[in-house]
Protein backbone atom coordinates (compact mmCIF):
# COMPACT_ATOMS: atom_id res chain seq x y z
CA UNK A 1 0.00 0.00 0.00
CA UNK A 2 1.11 3.45 -0.62
CA UNK A 3 1.44 5.48 2.15
CA UNK A 4 3.78 8.17 1.62
CA UNK A 5 1.46 11.00 2.18
CA UNK A 6 0.90 9.60 5.64
CA UNK A 7 3.32 9.32 8.37
CA UNK A 8 3.97 8.68 11.95
CA UNK A 9 5.70 12.08 12.50
CA UNK A 10 4.87 15.36 12.08
CA UNK A 11 4.61 16.63 8.50
CA UNK A 12 7.86 18.49 9.38
CA UNK A 13 10.03 15.58 9.05
CA UNK A 14 9.14 15.33 5.79
CA UNK A 15 10.83 18.77 4.62
CA UNK A 16 13.52 16.99 3.12
CA UNK A 17 11.93 14.39 0.87
CA UNK A 18 13.46 14.57 -2.16
CA UNK A 19 12.19 15.85 -5.48
CA UNK A 20 11.62 13.06 -8.30
CA UNK A 21 13.33 14.58 -11.71
CA UNK A 22 11.91 12.86 -14.62
CA UNK A 23 14.10 12.17 -17.04
CA UNK A 24 13.97 14.17 -20.67
CA UNK A 25 14.32 12.79 -23.87
CA UNK A 26 16.24 14.37 -26.61
CA UNK A 27 17.66 13.52 -30.11
CA UNK A 28 20.03 14.99 -32.47
CA UNK A 29 16.98 17.29 -34.34
CA UNK A 30 15.58 18.42 -30.67
CA UNK A 31 18.51 19.55 -29.05
CA UNK A 32 16.86 23.21 -28.55
CA UNK A 33 13.79 21.96 -27.64
CA UNK A 34 15.58 19.52 -25.15
CA UNK A 35 17.63 21.77 -23.60
CA UNK A 36 14.45 24.28 -23.29
CA UNK A 37 12.83 21.70 -21.40
CA UNK A 38 15.60 21.07 -19.11
CA UNK A 39 15.86 25.23 -18.12
CA UNK A 40 12.11 24.31 -17.38
CA UNK A 41 12.47 20.99 -15.66
CA UNK A 42 15.28 22.83 -13.77
CA UNK A 43 13.32 26.02 -12.96
CA UNK A 44 10.37 23.70 -11.60
CA UNK A 45 12.93 22.06 -8.89
CA UNK A 46 14.16 25.53 -7.74
CA UNK A 47 10.54 26.45 -7.27
CA UNK A 48 9.69 23.00 -5.71
CA UNK A 49 12.57 23.10 -3.14
CA UNK A 50 11.95 26.61 -2.57
CA UNK A 51 8.56 26.23 -1.64
CA UNK A 52 9.60 23.25 0.63
CA UNK A 53 11.59 25.32 2.77
CA UNK A 54 8.91 28.24 2.88
CA UNK A 55 6.39 25.30 3.44
CA UNK A 56 7.88 23.98 7.04
CA UNK A 57 9.02 27.39 8.18
CA UNK A 58 5.58 29.37 9.07
CA UNK A 59 7.51 32.24 10.87
CA UNK A 60 10.37 33.04 8.08
CA UNK A 61 7.51 33.14 5.35
CA UNK A 62 5.74 35.13 7.47
CA UNK A 63 8.69 37.45 8.20
CA UNK A 64 10.17 37.90 4.40
CA UNK A 65 6.60 37.96 2.74
CA UNK A 66 5.52 40.97 5.79
CA UNK A 67 8.92 42.74 5.40
CA UNK A 68 8.30 44.66 1.71
CA UNK A 69 5.10 46.45 3.00
CA UNK A 70 6.47 46.83 6.77
CA UNK A 71 9.74 48.46 4.37
CA UNK A 72 7.54 50.20 2.03
CA UNK A 73 5.78 51.52 4.83
CA UNK A 74 8.52 53.17 6.61
CA UNK A 75 9.94 54.53 3.73
CA UNK A 76 6.67 56.55 3.02
CA UNK A 77 6.30 57.83 6.49
CA UNK A 78 10.13 59.32 6.33
CA UNK A 79 8.58 61.67 3.69
CA UNK A 80 11.29 60.33 0.96
CA UNK A 81 8.73 59.86 -1.87
CA UNK A 82 6.20 62.79 -3.10
CA UNK A 83 3.42 60.97 -2.14
CA UNK A 84 1.79 62.14 0.93
CA UNK A 85 3.27 60.40 4.33
CA UNK A 86 -0.02 59.18 5.61
CA UNK A 87 -0.33 56.55 3.00
CA UNK A 88 2.53 55.01 4.49
CA UNK A 89 0.33 53.27 7.43
CA UNK A 90 -1.21 51.03 5.20
CA UNK A 91 1.49 48.92 4.06
CA UNK A 92 3.18 49.47 7.50
CA UNK A 93 -0.13 48.09 9.35
CA UNK A 94 -0.49 45.29 6.48
CA UNK A 95 3.34 44.19 7.06
CA UNK A 96 2.70 44.31 10.84
CA UNK A 97 -0.11 41.92 10.90
CA UNK A 98 1.81 39.69 8.46
CA UNK A 99 4.27 39.81 11.38
CA UNK A 100 1.71 39.08 14.07
CA UNK A 101 0.17 36.46 12.51
CA UNK A 102 3.61 34.29 11.75
CA UNK A 103 4.38 34.36 15.70
CA UNK A 104 1.03 33.62 16.43
CA UNK A 105 0.73 30.91 13.89
CA UNK A 106 4.35 29.37 15.04
CA UNK A 107 3.68 29.25 18.93
CA UNK A 108 0.10 27.81 18.33
CA UNK A 109 0.99 23.85 16.62
CA UNK A 110 -1.94 21.59 17.04
CA UNK A 111 -1.53 19.40 20.39
CA UNK A 112 -1.52 15.73 19.85
CA UNK A 113 -5.06 14.67 20.26
CA UNK A 114 -6.69 12.91 23.45
CA UNK A 115 -6.66 8.92 22.83
CA UNK A 116 -9.15 6.93 24.16
CA UNK A 117 -7.98 3.42 26.52
CA UNK A 118 -6.40 0.81 23.81
CA UNK A 119 -6.14 3.90 21.29
CA UNK A 120 -3.60 4.50 19.19
CA UNK A 121 -2.29 7.07 16.69
CA UNK A 122 -1.43 5.40 13.40
CA UNK A 123 -0.41 8.76 11.06
CA UNK A 124 -0.55 11.82 11.03
CA UNK A 125 -0.82 14.61 8.33
CA UNK A 126 -1.29 18.34 7.38
CA UNK A 127 -2.67 20.42 4.85
CA UNK A 128 0.45 21.05 2.35
CA UNK A 129 1.32 24.72 2.22
CA UNK A 130 2.58 24.82 -1.17
CA UNK A 131 -0.15 26.11 -3.16
CA UNK A 132 -1.25 28.93 -0.48
CA UNK A 133 3.03 29.86 -0.51
CA UNK A 134 2.56 30.61 -4.38
CA UNK A 135 -0.62 32.64 -4.22
CA UNK A 136 1.05 34.88 -1.85
CA UNK A 137 4.41 35.39 -3.72
CA UNK A 138 2.19 36.04 -6.94
CA UNK A 139 0.37 38.37 -5.20
CA UNK A 140 3.39 40.30 -3.54
CA UNK A 141 4.71 40.37 -6.89
CA UNK A 142 1.37 42.16 -8.12
CA UNK A 143 1.54 44.54 -5.45
CA UNK A 144 5.26 45.42 -6.24
CA UNK A 145 4.46 45.54 -9.88
CA UNK A 146 1.68 47.83 -9.51
CA UNK A 147 3.66 50.51 -7.31
CA UNK A 148 6.25 50.58 -9.98
CA UNK A 149 3.98 51.31 -12.66
CA UNK A 150 2.51 53.97 -10.47
CA UNK A 151 5.52 56.05 -10.56
CA UNK A 152 5.28 56.17 -14.19
CA UNK A 153 3.28 59.39 -15.88
CA UNK A 154 2.39 57.27 -18.98
CA UNK A 155 0.58 54.86 -17.17
CA UNK A 156 -3.03 55.56 -16.68
CA UNK A 157 -3.65 55.83 -12.74
CA UNK A 158 -6.41 52.98 -12.72
CA UNK A 159 -3.94 50.37 -14.42
CA UNK A 160 -1.42 50.14 -11.21
CA UNK A 161 -4.59 50.72 -8.55
CA UNK A 162 -6.28 48.08 -9.81
CA UNK A 163 -3.07 45.89 -9.98
CA UNK A 164 -2.00 45.98 -6.33
CA UNK A 165 -5.91 45.52 -5.29
CA UNK A 166 -5.61 42.44 -7.14
CA UNK A 167 -2.16 41.80 -5.44
CA UNK A 168 -3.35 42.29 -1.94
CA UNK A 169 -6.50 40.16 -2.49
CA UNK A 170 -4.47 37.02 -3.86
CA UNK A 171 -1.40 37.87 -1.00
CA UNK A 172 -3.78 38.36 1.80
CA UNK A 173 -5.74 35.11 0.91
CA UNK A 174 -2.62 33.31 0.39
CA UNK A 175 -1.39 34.41 3.79
CA UNK A 176 -4.73 33.43 5.48
CA UNK A 177 -4.84 30.07 4.09
CA UNK A 178 -1.09 29.65 4.79
CA UNK A 179 -1.84 30.02 8.26
CA UNK A 180 -5.07 28.14 8.87
CA UNK A 181 -3.33 24.79 7.16
CA UNK A 182 -0.50 25.56 9.56
CA UNK A 183 -2.80 25.43 12.33
CA UNK A 184 -4.60 22.05 10.93
CA UNK A 185 -3.92 18.40 11.68
CA UNK A 186 -5.83 15.29 10.40
CA UNK A 187 -4.78 12.32 12.61
CA UNK A 188 -5.63 8.53 11.74
CA UNK A 189 -6.46 6.17 14.91
CA UNK A 190 -7.19 2.77 15.25
CA UNK A 191 -10.48 4.08 16.12
CA UNK A 192 -11.21 7.58 14.90
CA UNK A 193 -10.33 10.13 12.05
CA UNK A 194 -9.48 13.61 13.69
CA UNK A 195 -9.40 16.96 12.60
CA UNK A 196 -7.70 19.12 15.17
CA UNK A 197 -7.43 22.97 14.61
CA UNK A 198 -5.62 25.70 17.10
CA UNK A 199 -4.99 29.34 17.43
CA UNK A 200 -6.08 30.41 20.70
CA UNK A 201 -8.25 27.67 21.31
CA UNK A 202 -8.46 23.88 20.35
CA UNK A 203 -11.38 22.41 18.18
CA UNK A 204 -11.43 19.04 17.00
CA UNK A 205 -13.52 17.01 15.19
CA UNK A 206 -13.58 13.11 14.85
CA UNK A 207 -15.77 10.37 13.46
CA UNK A 208 -15.04 6.58 14.60
CA UNK A 209 -14.02 4.40 12.22
CA UNK A 210 -17.00 2.18 12.96
CA UNK A 211 -19.51 5.06 11.22
CA UNK A 212 -17.63 5.69 8.43
CA UNK A 213 -19.70 4.77 5.30
CA UNK A 214 -18.43 6.29 2.25
CA UNK A 215 -15.18 8.40 1.65
CA UNK A 216 -14.87 10.93 -1.85
CA UNK A 217 -11.46 11.88 -3.12
CA UNK A 218 -11.31 14.86 -5.61
CA UNK A 219 -8.47 16.64 -7.50
CA UNK A 220 -8.50 19.55 -9.89
CA UNK A 221 -6.76 19.74 -12.90
CA UNK A 222 -4.27 22.34 -10.87
CA UNK A 223 -4.18 20.01 -8.02
CA UNK A 224 -3.08 17.13 -9.71
CA UNK A 225 0.34 18.96 -11.16
CA UNK A 226 0.97 19.82 -7.68
CA UNK A 227 0.43 16.09 -5.66
CA UNK A 228 -2.38 16.98 -4.05
CA UNK A 229 -6.03 16.98 -3.42
CA UNK A 230 -9.12 16.51 -1.33
CA UNK A 231 -10.93 14.01 0.73
CA UNK A 232 -14.22 13.61 2.54
CA UNK A 233 -15.01 11.61 5.04
CA UNK A 234 -18.74 10.94 5.41
CA UNK A 235 -20.13 8.83 8.33
CA UNK A 236 -24.37 8.37 8.92
CA UNK A 237 -26.32 11.95 9.81
CA UNK A 238 -26.94 15.46 7.67
CA UNK A 239 -24.98 17.77 10.15
CA UNK A 240 -21.60 19.11 9.77
CA UNK A 241 -20.07 17.16 12.52
CA UNK A 242 -21.07 13.83 10.43
CA UNK A 243 -18.32 14.90 7.56
CA UNK A 244 -14.64 15.60 7.33
CA UNK A 245 -13.36 17.26 4.74
CA UNK A 246 -9.51 16.71 4.78
CA UNK A 247 -8.54 19.77 2.46
CA UNK A 248 -5.18 20.18 0.05
CA UNK A 249 -3.37 17.01 1.45
CA UNK A 250 -0.76 15.44 -0.45
CA UNK A 251 -1.81 12.14 -2.35
CA UNK A 252 -5.46 12.07 -1.01
CA UNK A 253 -6.14 9.08 -2.50
CA UNK A 254 -3.65 6.65 -0.22
CA UNK A 255 -5.25 8.86 2.36
CA UNK A 256 -8.21 7.01 1.14
CA UNK A 257 -6.72 3.54 0.93
CA UNK A 258 -5.17 3.60 4.46
CA UNK A 259 -8.80 4.45 5.42
CA UNK A 260 -10.59 1.79 4.18
CA UNK A 261 -7.78 -0.69 5.11
CA UNK A 262 -8.15 0.34 8.50
CA UNK A 263 -11.83 0.06 8.55
CA UNK A 264 -11.50 -3.46 7.36
CA UNK A 265 -9.33 -4.47 9.79
CA UNK A 266 -11.26 -2.53 12.87
CA UNK A 267 -14.87 -5.20 11.28
CA UNK A 268 -12.53 -8.18 11.65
Amino acid sequence: MDNESLSDQPEESQANEPVELVPLESGSDSEPEASSALSAGLLATMSTRLSQVFEHHVLLWSFLSGSPFVVGGGVLLAGNTPLPTEIGYLPLVIGLAVWAGGIATEISSPPNPRTYQDESVLATTTPTKRVATIRGTVGMTLVLGGVVIFFDPSVPLAYPVALMLLGLYAYATGMVQFWINSLTRYYLTSQRFIQSYRLLSVRSKAIPLSRIQATQESQTAMERLFGIGHVVIESAGESSASRIRARAIKHPYALAESLQSEIRSSEQ
